[in-house]
């Protein structure tokens, strides 16, 4: 083997475990999560998966948990759209 083979080998099961964390369920990736919490992993990986076994509910994205924006002056203003024939 030589080492265009080992990257490979080592690459390809890291980014099938990111693929199938990311379609998993929110409830599997929590308790997956806290089951790799008690392991012991470097610093980065360990706040990572501690936000991802915090998560109360929702996606973790920030979107639905937020508090709701006001529309700026022009975000309220509605503009026509105008569709021009060709000639």
């Amino acid at each position: 083997m030589d080492l265009q083979h080992l990257i490979v080998a080592a690459l390809v099961p890291v980014c099938t475990l990111y693929a199938l964390w990311l379609v998993v369920p929110a409830g599997w990736r929590r308790s997956t999560a806290q089951l790799l919490l008690r392991l012991p992993l470097p610093g980065p990986i360990t706040a990572r998966l501690q936000r991802a076994a915090a998560t109360d509910g929702g996606c973790a994205c920030d979107g639905c948990d937020s508090p709701a924006v006001k529309p700026t002056a022009k975000q309220d203003t509605a503009v026509p759209i105008t569709i021009h024939r060709r000639r």
